[in-house]
Order: structure tokens, then C-alpha cells, then sequence
């Protein structure tokens, strides 16, 4: 009684039970619980009764099922389970772990077997084999330094980490944590971290944070590193990526000492520089305040740019604006007229450089004052007009006599333009009618800074000889030297034939004078004998008389 009621019991435990209970003697199938039918994917219970089991077996199984029910026939109850597969009745083929045990039921060896469908198990572990193997390639081409770690020691790493810390294979850094590799200076950070990671609850990444870290060889080098936990494997492992940041600190280095450098150059300019956005002045240097009178940023910060500018000059500026945020190309040098805070008036060169500062588009301005310039060139302008309308042939010559200059007079006169004659030494001019003695006092007397005035007989381009009255001076630089000589000609040609045809007068009247003095001394003397000898004669008669 107690055994049958054990039997029922049992009966009961097989048929609620998920797992596929069935027994078969020599392969026929005598008993199936309900898993059994499920499966086999049968209909009912009667589609598997009277079956014969090895119907259902893959063929690649049956060597093996025929050679452990041998076993088990012969005693060998202790075998472990095995995995087969079958092959159901809508033809799918199924994973099972099967176990079985020889009993006696009925007076006939039957045998037990017990299965369970793991086809889903199997393939999510192959799913799961498949995505660690992607994983794991993935891992392994990834340009960016990965490395997961167990128990803080490195279980996995690609080669961008090793070329990140300097390592060649994994055994060099095999049985290290990061930590070997974290500059002193970073390891409470680490550590803080590392706690982050392991306290956390959800599989997230803890943000980047900068590292400096020491090669193997001992150099440095700083990277970006994000942790979180991972599934890897069966077990939880902390990942993290790491970048590498070298190049980029050293890019910021760079970029910082240039601005450093930019922003010193800025504030020691000689030139204003001004930055203004949304139409108000955001920047300034000191070379601005200074132009405007004010005395600090504060005064002028926030006040509209064009408050600057001269009314005149406010369209100007206006349309410069608009087709500087048009083109966003730099606009060229533009004189225009401006006022200091003072309202004082004074003229400037304007390059207006369109860019984008923190994503607003602004304007940066080197402004150029060149009032005091304009006033110098207006007044070089007049002295060039006086130069070349001057009725004085003007020449213009560097210390060593090479022509630079000459003006309309001097090719009137000499019949050299200025394109023959640059370059040239005032000897193209010589006459021969002058002797080296005259022109070592002339070159003796310029070089000590002395003025020089003397008439030369000089030779035109034409070969024709003229006179001219030449006065030469030396022009010096703020340091006394001089750098150029300055030579004011007259052609006095015609005043030389007006003295020459005088003096010949003169010479023809004092000889013409001589002449008649002569002349009258020796008629004088002529006269003065016969006169005598009347006279004589006359007083003779009277005494006889």
C-alpha cells in the first residue's frame, strides 16, 4: 500500500513537473508526462505513447544514446547528463540535457529518462558567445583605449591601451591595477572614483574626468577616462575608456600661450584695437582709451560704437557694418571721421574684421589715427607741388651721388627725364670744362655739411653746353647724419651771354677809350708843333714889324 501510494505521489510530482518524464523498454515509450508532449511539440499524449524513442533522435545522437543505455543497462546509474538532440514531431530540432536510470516496472528493465528542453538556454548562450565575440572585436579595434578590470587587476585590454600606457603585450601588465599607472597627484582621485563605480547600482558610466598617468617607460602622458559596470562573461567587471589626451593638453598649452601672447600683443599695441557686438563695445585696449580720452573700460564698455562716430561719417559706418555681417570678410583700411569722449574730432584708418566670438557675431576694429599723418602728408603733398612747380631745377641724390629724384625744371633744363636719370651719378652732367681739383671741393665741402655755391658749365642730354648757378645742400636724419644731398639748379645760360656780350662792351669801350686817348695825345702833340712854329714865326714878324 505504502509503495503504490509512494508510486502515486510520484506520479504526481512527474506529471506537474516542467521537465519531460518518460519511460520506454528497449525504446518504446510507455508512459510520457505532459512536458513530454510539450516537447516533442505533439498533439496529445497518445501521439508519443507506443513511439518508439530513437524516431525522435538526430541521427548524430543515436551512436551515442544506444552506447549510454548499454551503459546504463549494465548498472551504470550514476552516469552524468548529456545534451542530444531531437527532432520533434513538426520536424524542429530541439536541445535537450537528458539524464536516465534503468528501473524495473512490471517485471521488465525499463528506463527512466528525464529531459529538459535547453534550446533557448543554448541559444542565448550562443547569442550571448556570439555578442562577447563581437564584444571582444570590437573591443579590440577600437581606436580608443579600452580595458575592464576584475577585482581592480586587468582581465582584458586592447591595443590601444597598451600603446597608451607603453606596453607591448598584455603579460607586461598582467596581475596591475590603473592605479600602478596613476600619477601620484591623481590617485586620491582614483580611489574616489573607483568607489563611485563599485557603489553604483545601475550599469551607467560615471562622466570623463582627466588623468595624468606614467608610461612603463616613465613619460607622461594625459588621459580621459569613463568607468562603468558591465556583464562580462558570467560576472560583473568595470570597463572604462580611456582617451588620450596628450596632444590635445598640448594643443591647449600651445593655444593658451598664444592667447597669452595675442592678448599681450593686444594690450602693448601702438594701434587701437576694439571689439563691438550686437552694435556695442564688448572690448577695448589701452591704446583706444587713450585715443577717446577715457581713463578706464568702464567708461566706455556697453556704449553703442557708432557714439563714436563723426554724424558725417554714421551712414559710412552703418553700411560697412551690414556688409561686414554679410560676408563676414574683412573690410579693407576706410578713413573715417571719429569723436574722442570729449567730442573731440580726429581721423582714423579703420579695418573692420568680422568674426564669431562665444557664437554672436562681432566686429573687431584696429583703428589707425592718422590725423597728425594726414596733416604730415597734405603738407609732404604741398612741398612735392612746391618741388615740382618750382622754377629751379631741383636733383635729389643719396650720399654717394645716386640720383633719386628730379623735377620737371631739371629735365627741362638738362633734357634728361626722371626715368633716364635715377640711379644715375650728377656726373652724367660733366662738361670737361671743369678740373678734378673743382670737384674734390665740391665733394669736400658737402660731406663736412657745409652748403655749396658755385656756376658749373654742364652738358645737356643733347650735348649742348649750358651755364648753371648751383646750390647744394645736405639733408641729415634725426641722429645728424646725413642721408641725402639736396642740389637747387638756375640755368643761367642766358645771364652768362648778357655778362659775357657786357664784358665784351666794356673791354671794346676801354680799348676804344685807350685808343682815342692815344689818338688825342699824339694829334695834341701834332697840333702843339705847327702851332708853335706860327706862333713862333708870328712873333718874329711883329718884331720886325
Amino acid at each position: 500500500e505504502e509503495l503504490k501510494q509512494s508510486e502515486e505521489r510520484y506520479k504526481i510530482l512527474m506529471e506537474v513537473s516542467p521537465y519531460a518524464h518518460f519511460v520506454h523498454i528497449d525504446g518504446v515509450i510507455i508512459y510520457a508526462n505532459e512536458a513530454t508532449v510539450k516537447m516533442f511539440k505533439a498533439n496529445s499524449i497518445e501521439d508519443v505513447i507506443g513511439k518508439n524513442l530513437y524516431d525522435y533522435m538526430h541521427p548524430d545522437y543515436l551512436a551515442f544514446a544506444e552506447k549510454r543505455l548499454e551503459q546504463i543497462k549494465n548498472g551504470a546509474n550514476n552516469l552524468p547528463s548529456a545534451e542530444i538532440k531531437f527532432i520533434c514531431l513538426d520536424g524542429s530540432i530541439i536541445d535537450a540535457e537528458v539524464s536516465a536510470r534503468a528501473f524495473n516496472y512490471n517485471n521488465q528493465q525499463s528506463i527512466l529518462v528525464i529531459a529538459n528542453d535547453i534550446t533557448k538556454k543554448k541559444n542565448t548562450q550562443k547569442k550571448l558567445i556570439e555578442s562577447e565575440t563581437r564584444y571582444k572585436k570590437l573591443f579590440n579595434l577600437s581606436p580608443e583605449a579600452l580595458y575592464l578590470v576584475d577585482n581592480d587587476r586587468f582581465i582584458l585590454v586592447n591595443v590601444a591601451f597598451l600603446n597608451l600606457v607603453g606596453a607591448k603585450s598584455f603579460d607586461e601588465i598582467k596581475g596591475k591595477s590603473l592605479l600602478d599607472f596613476v600619477h601620484p597627484d591623481y590617485k586620491t582621485l582614483y580611489l574616489e572614483r573607483k568607489k563611485t563605480v563599485l557603489q553604483s547600482t545601475e550599469l551607467e558610466a560615471i562622466p570623463f574626468v582627466e588623468y595624468k598617468l606614467i608610461k612603463l617607460d616613465g613619460s607622461i602622458v594625459y588621459a580621459e577616462i569613463s568607468s562603468s559596470k558591465i556583464e562580462f562573461e558570467g560576472r560583473t567587471v568595470v570597463q572604462s575608456v580611456a582617451r588620450n589626451i596628450t596632444e590635445r593638453k598640448s594643443i591647449e598649452s600651445a593655444l593658451k600661450e598664444s592667447q597669452e601672447r595675442y592678448k599681450l600683443i593686444i594690450e602693448n599695441s601702438p594701434y587701437a584695437l576694439a571689439v563691438h557686438q550686437n552694435g556695442k563695445l564688448i572690448y577695448a585696449n589701452p591704446a583706444t582709451l587713450k585715443l577717446i580720452n577715457a581713463n578706464s573700460l568702464d567708461e566706455i564698455i556697453g556704449k553703442p560704437v557708432l557714439d563714436f562716430v563723426h554724424p558725417e561719417y554714421k551712414q559710412i559706418a552703418i553700411k560697412r557694418i551690414q556688409e561686414g555681417a554679410k560676408t563676414l570678410q574683412t573690410l579693407p583700411p576706410l578713413e573715417e571721421k571719429l569723436l574722442s569722449l570729449d567730442g573731440k574730432e580726429f581721423i582714423a584708418e579703420i579695418t573692420s574684421i568680422p568674426f564669431y566670438l562665444n557664437g554672436i557675431l562681432s566686429f573687431q576694429l584696429i583703428i589707425n589715427d592718422v590725423t597728425k599723418i594726414k596733416a604730415a602728408n597734405e603738407q609732404l603733398t604741398m612741398l612735392s607741388n612746391a618741388l615740382e612747380q618750382s622754377s629751379s631745377g631741383i636733383l635729389i641724390s643719396d650720399v654717394d651721388g645716386k640720383i633719386e629724384y628730379v623735377n620737371k625744371k631739371f629735365e627741362e633744363i638738362t633734357g634728361y627725364e626722371l626715368k633716364d636719370i635715377v640711379g644715375q651719378n650728377p656726373r652724367i652732367l660733366k662738361s670737361g670744362k671743369q678740373d678734378l681739383a673743382f670737384y674734390q671741393n665740391l665733394w669736400n665741402t658737402i660731406l663736412s655739411g657745409n652748403n655749396y655755391r658755385a656756376e658749373l658749365l654742364n652738358k645737356k642730354k643733347s650735348g649742348e653746353l649750358y651755364w648753371e648757378l648751383n646750390l647744394i645742400s645736405s639733408i641729415k636724419n634725426a641722429e645728424g647724419k646725413i642721408t641725402h644731398f639736396v642740389a637747387v639748379k638756375e640755368d643761367i645760360t642766358e645771364q652768362k651771354k648778357i655778362e659775357f656780350e657786357l664784358r665784351k662792351a666794356k673791354d671794346e669801350a676801354e680799348e676804344a677809350a685807350k685808343v682815342r686817348t692815344h689818338l688825342l695825345a699824339n694829334m695834341s702833340h701834332e697840333f702843339r708843333t705847327p702851332l708853335g712854329s706860327i706862333i713862333g714865326f708870328s712873333s718874329i714878324l711883329k718884331d720886325e714889324a
